[in-house]
């Protein structure tokens, strides 16, 4: 029933006419989306506040604490730097693409990481892993916020939505 309220509530506040950006990947948000049977907006604006929606994005962290961030300006260049962080210990995670899929996950799901700077491939794991989450949590902000594994995640999505006119 609470999943159900959330869930309700949440398409309420959604507006047809959001004014988030318009980018190439929109068809893979709304086919992704609805393969999961998740709100396509909602999925974009966790990427956004992952990456500013940038393909090649590369993060790098260590026990939690980011590192560093890579902004690569194209897929070949965003390789040469995976290559050089595949060889890392297991301390060191990275994050890959769009929606900064993780070391954990790509080895959980048998993905490698260049395969996840193509957006298609990224947007698909990134709305599958999110469905995961929202089926262990329910339709709530835990969940959006379990994405990231920051208990104020959530907060950073709805001011996105909320920038995108998206949600009231």
């Amino acid at each position: 029933m609470r999943a159900l309220m959330f869930f309700l509530l949440l398409g309420v506040f959604l507006l047809s006419y959001a004014q988030e950006p318009q980018t190439p990947y929109d068809s893979f948000f709304r086919k992704s989306s609805i393969k999961y049977g998740l709100n396509s907006k909602v999925l974009k604006a966790i990427c956004y506040v992952e990456t500013g929606l940038n393909p090649y994005a590369i993060g790098l962290s260590r026990k939690g604490k980011v590192i560093k961030s890579y902004f690569p300006k194209s897929r070949t260049e965003a390789k040469i730097i995976l290559s050089r962080l595949k060889t890392l210990s297991e301390d060191f995670n990275f994050d890959v693409g769009l929606c900064q899929i993780s070391r954990a996950e790509m080895r959980a799901l048998k993905i490698p990481p260049e395969a996840l700077l193509n957006p298609k491939n990224n947007i698909e794991v990134a709305a599958y892993i999110l469905k995961r989450k929202i089926l262990r949590k329910g339709y709530t902000w835990k969940a959006i916020s379990s994405y990231n594994g920051r208990r104020d995640y959530y907060e950073k999505v709805i001011k996105v939505l909320r920038e995108w006119k998206v949600l009231k």
